[in-house]
C-alpha cells in the first residue's frame, strides 16, 4: 500500500471466492468504488465458495475412478452452521474404512540445472490417520501409510523413498 495515496478499494464480499491476496489490476474496478455501498444486492454480498477443496475434490475422483469406497467427514461446527459451505473437513477422509489425511506436496523451485523434481513432504501433526495422500500439481498422488513419513522434509519425486507410493491406491484397497 502507498501510504501517500487516498485511494480506497471498495470490495464487495461476494467478489471474493476465498481470503487471498489480490493484484493491483484484479482490485482497480474497486478502487474507489463507493457508489457499491449504495449498491446493495444479496448477490453482491453472498460469498461463493466451494464446498470441498480442490484436494478433497480430487482425492475423490481418484477413489471413485478406482472403484474405492470412500466416505467424507462432517466437521463439527456444520451442524451449527446455517450455510453449507465447509460441511465436511477439508484434509480427512476415508477410504475403504481406513483414515487419510490429505496433503499437498509442493514443488521446490531451484535452479535451472536441477533436472529432479523436489517436493515438500509434511510430516502428520498426529497419529489420526491410516495413510497420508501427498498430492503434486501433476495430478500425481503418493499414497503413503502411516509412519512412513517422520518428519516434514523435501524429497525427489524419483526418492526410493516415496516412488513405492506413487499412485499406490491398491494399499488402501487391500484389507487390513
Amino acid at each position: 500500500m502507498n501510504v501517500d495515496s487516498t485511494d480506497f478499494y471498495v470490495v464487495p464480499r461476494g467478489a471474493l471466492s476465498k481470503d487471498t491476496c489480490l493484484t493491483l489490476a484484479s482490485l482497480e474496478q474497486y478502487k474507489n468504488a463507493w457508489h457499491l455501498l449504495s449498491q446493495v444486492s444479496l448477490d453482491m454480498m453472498m460469498r461463493r465458495n466451494n464446498q470441498l477443496s480442490w484436494q478433497l475434490q480430487s482425492v475423490i475422483l481418484s477413489a471413485e475412478s478406482r472403484g474405492l469406497q470412500f466416505e467424507l467427514i462432517r466437521a463439527a461446527k456444520a451442524k451449527r452452521r446455517r450455510t453449507n459451505f465447509r460441511t465436511y473437513l477439508q484434509r480427512r477422509i476415508i477410504i475403504e474404512q481406513k483414515r487419510c489425511a490429505i496433503y499437498s506436496a509442493s514443488e521446490v523451485t531451484g535452479t535451472k540445472a536441477t533436472k529432479c523434481r523436489v517436493v515438500v513432504v509434511k510430516a502428520p501433526r498426529d497419529d489420526w490417520a491410516d495413510f497420508q495422500l501427498y498430492l503434486t500439481k501433476l495430478g500425481v498422488t503418493y499414497v503413503v501409510p502411516r509412519g512412513h513419513i517422520r518428519k516434514t522434509t523435501t524429497l525427489s519425486l524419483n526418492s526410493p523413498d516415496l516412488m513405492p507410493y506413487e499412485n499406490a491406491w491398491d494399499l488402501l484397497a487391500r484389507s487390513g
